[in-house]
């Protein structure tokens, strides 16, 4: 078998250069030239460009900053104070946050002071016309017919437009009725019930056969009480395509 000599006495001629240098000092290039060390150039890496992969955009475990939805909170003892001959109701929640012009309903309250439990658990709520930090006020339909604070120790207060359950409306093919998941809505037949924040797309993010301009009408429709936890109402237009539950996971519904 043949076997090369390792030409340490031998002498090369650069492809590159065309200059003699000693053999064993030449190293041969990606493209096959035989140069001297001195002269080597490696492969450009443009001219095998890797090619780019996807950029990824999503978290596996995002925490978005985001604006915590208003929620119902317990007061103090006796929250409530009136004046006599007064229709505003003042409600005593130290560092509330709450804003002016903001609805609010009430419940678990007391009888005081010549207001009704029915008049002050509304379900259509109050606006607020008064804040400062410990205090707002909002004025009631009737005068108090004496003075000092009420309510009672178990008294909540809270949003009027009151977040709904992920997907909480219910559809079925060729109905115009759609029948609304609320727990413990407390709602009564023949209220009328306002939704926003509705994405009337089904979970296969295609058409319900309903809009969100007609769930989301500001004149609201009126209900009818199924249980406690459902009600049902007739959209104006549109009929359900597909047998499913749609609304997104942001709506609200609010007592007008």
């Amino acid at each position: 078998m043949t076997t090369y000599s390792t030409g340490k006495r031998s002498w090369a001629v650069s492809d590159r250069s065309g200059q003699r240098f000693r053999y064993i000092d030449m190293v041969t290039e990606w493209n096959g030239s035989f140069v001297h060390v001195s002269e080597y150039e490696p492969k450009h890496p443009q001219l095998e460009p890797k090619v780019p992969g996807n950029d990824p955009q999503g978290l596996q475990n995002a925490r978005p900053d985001r604006v915590e939805p208003a929620v119902i909170v317990q007061l103090g003892f006796n929250p409530l104070y009136s004046a006599t001959g007064s229709s505003t109701l003042v409600v005593n929640d130290p560092g509330h946050g709450t804003k002016l012009g903001s609805t609010v309903i009430l419940t678990n309250v007391l009888s005081g002071n010549g207001f009704t439990i029915p008049a002050l658990t509304t379900t259509k709520g109050f606006t607020v016309t008064s804040v400062d930090t410990n205090n707002y006020s909002f004025n009631m339909p009737s005068t108090a017919s004496a003075t000092g604070f009420f309510g009672g120790g178990n008294v909540s207060i809270g949003p009027a437009a009151v977040a709904l359950p992920e997907n909480p409306f219910v559809i079925s093919i060729g109905s115009s009725t759609i029948r609304v998941n609320q727990p413990n809505h407390g709602r009564a037949t023949g209220d009328t019930v306002v939704f926003s924040n509705v994405n009337a797309l089904n979970n296969f993010n295609s058409s319900s056969g309903f809009t969100t301009a007609v769930l989301a009408t500001t004149t609201g429709y009126s209900i009818t009480v199924i249980n406690a936890n459902n009600y049902s109402f007739n959209a104006y237009s549109g009929t359900a395509t597909i047998n499913s539950i749609i609304g997104g996971g942001s709506v609200t519904a609010q007592t007008i």
